[in-house]
């Protein structure tokens, strides 16, 4: 699933996929080193203490200035409200097309749509922590 994301996130030249990681850990390690606009965070399942340790990495990730994208395979709503209250910016399906998913990272993004709005197309650093 992290390679197939990779492959998605380069066939767009707006974004620079600058660190991708295999784990949470590596991920938080890995913001912090290249302090990218926004981060694509994987959930893998909704156990009490996933969720407080999800809300925690949104957190730190949103004080660092990154804007969250979190996916996951199945919507769960306590989940979802537990990451949108964390301060994530979206919540999405794993399964979302291609340039569904880039719109949705270009949106994520404020400083891109000021860009854009001036004729100027600059890349977006995107980090993947699957």
């Amino acid at each position: 699933m992290r390679r197939a994301l990779e492959n998605r996130l380069r066939s767009s030249a707006r974004i620079d996929l600058v660190a991708p990681a295999c784990n949470l850990a590596e991920g938080r390690r890995q913001a912090t080193l290249s302090k990218p606009d926004v981060v694509l965070l994987g959930c893998m399942g909704n156990f009490v203490d996933e969720l407080v340790t999800l809300a925690q990495d949104i957190r730190e990730l949103v004080k660092l200035g990154v804007m969250v994208i979190v996916l996951v395979s199945y919507s769960d709503d306590i989940e979802r409200e537990i990451a949108l209250h964390a301060g994530a910016t979206r919540y999405l399906l794993k399964d979302i097309n291609t340039p569904q998913l880039i719109a949705e990272i270009e949106a994520a993004n404020p400083r891109l749509h000021r860009h854009a709005c001036n004729g100027d197309y600059s890349s977006l650093s995107a980090h993947s922590a699957m």
